[in-house]
This record gives structure tokens, C-alpha cells and sequence, in this order.
């Protein structure tokens, strides 16, 4: 026969009680459970009842949310400057190609006369030097300078011509 030490019958025997005492606990905490169980019974039911009336509703409701566009555009110009009129009002709904916003203009209009005045200058020049280069008056190089000069007078008219960019017009059918 085996030998058992005193000590490992003490805490054999330990351990015996202290698994006989959680599967002791398990059991009856489960026939409570049982014995609970059967002599349960239902609450009843609260039923209230009450006289159907006739009503006016809202017919909206107010409430806080977040709406979004099917779909949006970003307006803008060709070219910056200072706004000088709007053609609407918030909400309001326009149609493709109305015209939205208007910029001030008269800086690039007063270049433009300016620049439409040196060209006609430059004309004048051009065609004054020829006339005299064919009477062998005047010299080639003077006629290449003024034909020059004539050529950046008409770019700088075609450049300053942007002022039609400077209006934005709607580019879809929306509410602005």
C-alpha cells in the first residue's frame, strides 16, 4: 500500500472540501432556481382604453437637420475682381444661363480704350513710316519698330477684351 504523508492527507482532504463546497453551491443555487420556477406565476396584463376623437393635424413640422444638394456647382469667374451687382436673391431658382453676378469693370474698360487709342497710334506710325520708306525717306529699321509697336497695341486690346469673363452666369437649372 502507498505511504501518505500527513501533509498531503491535510490538503487532499482541503481540496475535497473546497470542490465538494462549489459543486455543493452549484446544486443548490439550481434546485432554488427550480423551486422558484414552479411557484412563478405571470403579472397580468395592464390594458388601458380610451374614446377615439377626431383631430386636426400640422400639416408640416418644424425640426433641426441637414440637407444636401443632388447636385451643386461652384460658381466663378474667369478673372478676379470686385463684385459689383448680383441678378439674385437666395432660393431664388434660375435657369441655365442666367446671368448671377456682375464685377466692376471700369479699370479694365478704361485700358481698353487706352489701349484700343495706342493702337490706332501705332496704325497711324506704321503706315506713315511705309509710305515714307518706299519714298526711301525713312529707314527699314524704323518701319520694323513701328510694325512691332502696332503688334503688342493689338495683343494688348485682345488681352484687356476679357471683360466679357468678368460676368458668371448659372451654369445648370437649381435654386441659388
Amino acid at each position: 500500500m502507498l505511504h501518505v504523508s500527513p501533509q498531503m492527507k491535510k490538503m487532499l482532504s482541503i481540496a475535497g472540501i473546497v470542490f465538494g463546497l462549489i459543486f455543493g453551491w452549484y446544486v443548490v443555487k439550481k434546485v432554488l432556481f427550480l423551486v422558484f420556477m414552479s411557484t412563478y406565476e405571470m403579472p397580468p396584463v395592464t390594458i388601458s382604453a380610451t374614446v377615439a376623437t377626431v383631430q386636426t393635424w400640422q400639416s408640416y413640422l418644424t425640426s433641426v437637420g441637414t440637407l444636401t444638394a443632388n447636385s451643386g456647382v461652384d460658381v466663378s469667374s474667369e478673372v478676379s475682381g470686385i463684385v459689383r451687382e448680383t441678378h439674385f436673391t437666395p432660393g431664388q431658382f434660375v435657369k441655365k444661363g442666367d446671368l448671377l453676378v456682375q464685377l466692376d469693370t471700369s479699370v479694365e474698360e478704361a485700358q481698353l480704350k487706352d489701349n484700343q487709342s495706342r493702337l490706332k497710334l501705332a496704325q497711324i506710325n506704321y503706315d506713315r513710316d511705309k509710305t515714307l520708306l518706299k519714298k526711301n525717306v525713312a529707314a527699314q529699321s524704323v518701319v520694323d519698330t513701328d510694325l512691332a509697336t502696332l503688334e503688342e497695341a493689338e495683343a494688348s486690346v485682345v488681352v484687356i477684351a476679357i471683360i466679357g469673363d468678368a460676368i458668371s452666369r448659372a451654369p445648370l437649372m437649381a435654386a441659388s
